[in-house]
């Protein structure tokens, strides 16, 4: 035998192999369940970090423990014959019921973190959301950005049109402000955000000269990371719908851009239950994007 194998054999004669969804597994469930309610109702004594930590560090050790607990019981020798055998089939390992703490406390790791990330995002956000109002009073913006949403038959979505219906109210309060429409317009005969904006605002009165197009706004990110060299140290305000501001608005503001949200029409939109569980996971990947200085892929 080698180290390895002696190792296992040794383990094999101190461990006792349990009932299959007996003691032992039920065991590994209580002390997952016992951690995590521990950890929450600690949760305001400790900071986010020090969470995922304990949480990682739970869900990595358990992996171990369990695929050392498979090995153990899975390898066999005997002395007399001095022969090993492997006795375990390993593709039922992910599917096994004493398996389960180890998807559940990363799954919570997963869910904490997502859950941490969406609430800083709007907290850090939430102020910098303003009215209609408050863009008069203050009257000292450079430039709108509207996000670009779906198009059809060459008309705008529910979704955008409110929002070109918002840009063209604080137009109206201020005819020389900047007003840059970014979309998808890689394939303008298939698809085309920007023209029917555009088209858009110039049918509602807006100076042709004064809106500015950006053709690969592709996402949210894509939008904000394009522009952010061409609007630096100018104050913009960003137009969406009030769920996709946060996001927005953080995006901007992480590229040090001077930028506020308005939000458009307050519409319970159809489907909107599927944007909202959307936005959750887009704040996600958008907080990593940002934090990672990925490059627009365009």
């Amino acid at each position: 035998m080698n180290l390895f194998e002696k190792i296992l054999y040794f383990l094999q004669k101190e461990i006792p192999e349990p009932t299959p969804f007996g003691w032992y597994h039920l065991l590994c469930i209580g002390i997952m369940l016992l951690f995590i309610v521990i950890l929450f109702i600690r949760r305001k004594k400790h900071n986010d970090k020090q969470l995922k930590i304990v949480l990682a560090t739970y869900g990595i050790i358990v992996l171990v423990l369990e695929i050392l607990k498979q090995l153990t019981w899975s390898f066999n020798y005997d002395p007399v014959t001095q022969l090993i055998t492997w006795d375990y089939e390993w593709y039922a390992f992910p599917f096994q019921l004493c398996t389960t703490p180890v998807y559940i406390s990363l799954i919570c790791l997963f869910i904490i973190t997502a859950l941490l990330i969406n609430y800083y995002v709007i907290l850090y956000t939430k102020k910098k959301i303003i009215s209609l109002d408050d863009v008069k009073e203050q009257n000292r913006f450079d430039c709108i950005l509207i996000l670009g949403a779906g198009v059809k038959n060459n008309e705008p979505s529910k979704l955008l049109k409110d929002r070109l219906d918002k840009t063209i109210e604080i137009y109206n309060q201020n005819r020389n402000i900047k007003i840059i429409v970014s979309g998808d317009s890689q394939n303008p005969s298939n698809y085309d955000e920007i023209t029917v904006m555009r088209n858009y605002l110039i049918n509602n009165g807006v100076d042709k000269d004064n809106i500015f197009e950006d053709k690969y706004g592709i996402s949210t990110y894509d939008s904000i990371y394009r522009i952010k060299d061409i609007v630096k140290n100018k104050k913009i305000i960003v137009i969406t719908q009030k769920y996709h501001l946060y996001r927005s608005v953080y995006i901007a503001r992480e590229f040090d851009l001077v930028a506020v949200g308005v939000s458009s029409k307050e519409y319970k939109y159809p489907g909107q239950l599927y944007r909202d569980i959307r936005e959750i996971l887009a704040r996600i990947k958008d907080y990593m994007l940002v934090k990672l200085k990925i490059d627009s892929k365009y």
